[in-house]
């Protein structure tokens, strides 16, 4: 009887937290390895798939989005894979799942072992909006943050870095009586984590505090755009506003007043961004994510009023 193949093709660098915890699961099931560097042109990514017949398939939320315009039927016998990086809509889930292709939600960082909280086991329900409960060894713990109903994510365990090295003023500030503050606001769903996004990252436009990972996941499920970023940036009547940055899929010629249009039948007024920037590519670091601070570096002192969509 021959044993069923197993193929398991990935984006992330290895040298990355998630590209590293891909690599290991793969070595440690014996599975064939297929890396593939990211590209803006779906094409090369899709072929590869096809040559390769993969089964597992793990990269961030945007490589699946962008999977699925390419392709909506789905890739044949793909099965599974992970996703982490970033928040990943419950949509994007529910419709790999329709397709076949059953996805596990990481939760982890480079200072906790890259995988800190991911569950084979959870229903739909659950893994939709979840990360699961925290592996086995890994406590949790809510801080509280002034922030709603979320609360700033501390974590302890063996997996857990002891520090940073030879980094005294960083260490003071990330470790507390064995707790590592990872900056990342969070709630706990019947002991399941739900990772919100960065607290560094939260906008206050207006008095209500927006998540731009939320906004991120509309623009980026346009069919037209590969890429998107917001950041927060001061506003002397609003105190802050969101402005995005947004690169294209290869021929697309989105506009920003169709964007907008696309975003408000799907979020509320004040998480829309007042300025939406089009650009061929985005700075990133060495991890392959954008790099929010250049971004930020990379703006003019006055924002731009609102595009107003017909």
């Amino acid at each position: 009887m021959t044993a069923r193949r197993i193929a398991v093709f990935w984006t992330a660098p290895p040298s990355h937290a998630f590209g590293l915890a891909c690599l290991l699961a793969n070595v440690a099931t014996g599975a064939a390895a297929v890396l593939v560097d990211s590209s803006f042109s779906p094409r090369p990514f899709l072929d590869a798939l096809d040559r390769s017949r993969t089964t597992v398939l793990h990269g961030s939320p945007s490589l699946f989005t962008s999977l699925l315009k390419a392709r909506p039927e789905g890739v044949k016998g793909l099965r599974t894979g992970y996703v982490g990086g970033a928040a990943a809509s419950s949509e994007l889930f529910e419709r790999l799942d329709s397709l076949g292709t059953r996805l596990l939600n990481l939760y982890g960082l480079t200072e906790t072992g890259a995988v800190l909280s991911c569950r084979h086991g959870d229903p739909p329900e659950i893994r939709y909006r979840t990360a699961g409960e925290p592996l086995p060894g890994i406590e949790v713990e809510l801080a509280d943050s002034g922030e709603d109903d979320y609360g700033e994510l501390l974590v302890r365990g063996a997996a857990v870095t002891p520090g940073y090295y030879n980094r005294p003023v960083e260490n003071a500030a990330a470790f507390e009586e064995g707790w590592f503050h990872t900056g990342d606001l969070a709630t706990l769903e019947s002991g399941r984590l739900r990772i919100a996004g960065r607290a560094k990252e939260l906008v206050h436009v207006g008095g209500f505090n927006v998540f731009p990972a939320e906004v991120e996941g509309v623009l980026l499920a346009h069919p037209d755009i590969a890429q998107a970023v917001v950041l927060g940036v001061p506003h002397p009547a609003m105190g802050e506003v969101l402005q995005a940055f947004v690169v294209p899929r290869e021929d697309a010629k989105p506009t920003s007043a169709a964007l907008l249009r696309f975003a408000r039948e799907r979020i509320a007024g004040y998480k829309l961004p007042y300025a939406i920037e089009i650009r061929s590519e985005l700075p990133a670091v060495a991890s392959g994510k954008p790099d929010r601070r250049a971004l930020a570096d990379s703006l003019v002192p006055t924002v731009a009023l609102q595009a107003k969509a017909p």
